[in-house]
């Protein structure tokens, strides 16, 4: 079955990230018990039903964005939904490849994805070459490219990489917030990440076309 995992935002600016097998019906869905206007930000279609496992850590990575209430609504950016969605699909190694959701309305559209599907993986790599860049890079048309001080981008990214390192791992460092303190002469963005150990860390932290850098400057404790 073809999953699809997918971002909507609503006039209120907040964003959802969730799974379906048919888009065009569950916006109808949501539409119908929504007193905001709502629109696709992004949808993807996932290959093994890789949909519900990037939808969760989606949700895990932007946990702290979780609006009030609502189970799978964060108050994000698009950029920033749209990045927890790559970014996790990328860590947990599933392909998502973009898809134009008016296209999902057309019946033909299975037909042709079942006849073309080798095809149609390699138009993914090659639109997400395009589209996203190499090696990750994320961003939404429209909206411009994503630098280290974007809304959400320190937040995400550098949470990310701290999770993943084996030295915080071992010394079982946990991040409780990341604060963007500003801009460092190099284009760097500045950063104090908290942690569960009673210690602030200092970064320098870089985003460029998809590439993070993280830099350790001065650690203090709290």
């Amino acid at each position: 079955m073809t999953t699809f995992v997918y971002v909507i935002s609503g006039d209120h600016g907040r964003q959802k990230i969730g799974m379906t097998d048919d888009p065009p019906r569950r916006i109808r869905e949501l539409q119908t018990g929504s007193p905001y206007a709502l629109k696709f930000e992004f949808v993807g279609e996932t290959e093994n039903e890789g949909a519900g496992p990037v939808e969760v850590e989606a949700h895990f990575m932007l946990n702290p964005h979780k609006s009030p209430g609502g189970d799978e609504w964060f108050t994000v950016p698009p950029d920033v939904a749209i990045t927890a969605v790559m970014a996790s699909a990328h860590r947990l190694g599933y392909r998502i490849k973009p898809v134009d959701p008016d296209a999902l309305k057309d019946k033909s559209y299975r037909m042709v994805q079942r006849l073309s599907s080798e095809a149609g993986w390699a138009i993914w790599l090659i639109g997400m070459l395009v589209f996203f860049g190499i090696v990750a890079k994320i961003a939404h048309a429209g909206a411009g490219e994503l630098r280290c001080d974007s809304p959400g981008v320190a937040q995400i990214i550098v949470r990310d990489l701290i999770s993943k390192d084996p030295s915080a791992q071992e010394l079982g460092l946990e991040v409780s917030a990341v604060r963007l303190m500003g801009i460092g002469a190099d284009g760097r963005c500045i950063v104090w990440v908290e942690t569960n150990r009673d210690v602030a860390i200092k970064y320098l932290f870089g985003y460029d076309h998809g590439e993070a850098s993280l830099d350790m400057v001065d650690m203090m404790a709290r």
